[in-house]
């Protein structure tokens, strides 16, 4: 058993008064949606889903889903894939790119802090990560923030090579944490800003739901662009 699931408390299958949410994970959205537990069954596998796709792109921590999938849209052969934890997020994710009529989607729940328990290595082409929980209220409470040393190796050895890693947030003090972590497990900073929309106006359609909110309040946009070498 993986890392994550023996620190589960409940997995989704033994949930005993599932929500809306939980339910369709098993019912409207089974072929779309994977399990904590499902997940694990398709590490090397992904592809296999997808008929005629060679890569594999992943968005950890879709929120909503729009970002994610206006990526399913706009490139329809390639495959993708976003890991959610919470299951309202995760079903609002496969159901907008349904509403799109995209096939090149599949959502997982699951914990991206071991991300290595369902992707193998060299299994992944690029990743996204737009506005992580930055976790800056408490000092005690940066342990859980996600992009730290330990993932980051994780995530490196699962990408391919010539792959790209895009980051996204608003709070400063983590991007900065962010870059420096990245770059110490060999990614390549290729792009770099602590104002994207400074020079250029966003196109406010294309945001996420966060991003919008953020832009909206005048809140630089902090971005980061890696490639694996």
């Amino acid at each position: 058993m993986s890392s994550f699931l023996r620190k589960q408390i409940a997995l989704t299958k033994n949930i005993r008064y599932p929500n809306k949410y939980i339910k369709a994970v098993y019912d409207s959205y089974k072929k779309w949606a994977f399990d904590e537990e499902h997940a694990l069954e398709y590490k090397g596998k992904w592809l296999s889903l997808f008929s005629e796709k060679t890569s594999l792109d992943l968005e950890i921590g879709s929120g909503t889903g729009k970002h994610f999938a206006r990526l399913c849209l706009e490139n329809p052969t390639k495959a993708f894939l976003a890991i959610e934890m919470k299951y309202k997020p995760l079903i609002q994710t496969i159901r907008r790119v349904r509403k799109n009529k995209s096939e090149n989607a599949r959502v997982i729940r699951y914990d991206a802090r071991w991300i290595k328990d369902i992707f193998k290595e060299d299994e992944l082409n690029s990743v996204y990560i737009h506005f992580p929980d930055p976790w800056l209220k408490k000092r005690r409470s940066r342990k859980h923030q996600l992009i730290q040393i330990d993932f980051c190796q994780q995530l490196y050895h699962i990408q391919k090579k010539n792959s790209f890693l895009e980051f996204k947030t608003d709070s400063l003090d983590y991007f900065n944490q962010t870059v420096k972590n990245f770059k110490k497990v060999s990614y390549k900073l290729q792009d770099y800003s602590e104002n994207l929309y400074l020079k250029k106006k966003p196109v406010l359609k294309e945001l996420s739901q966060f991003e919008l909110i953020f832009v909206t309040q005048n809140i630089p946009i902090k971005y980061a662009l890696f490639t694996k070498n």
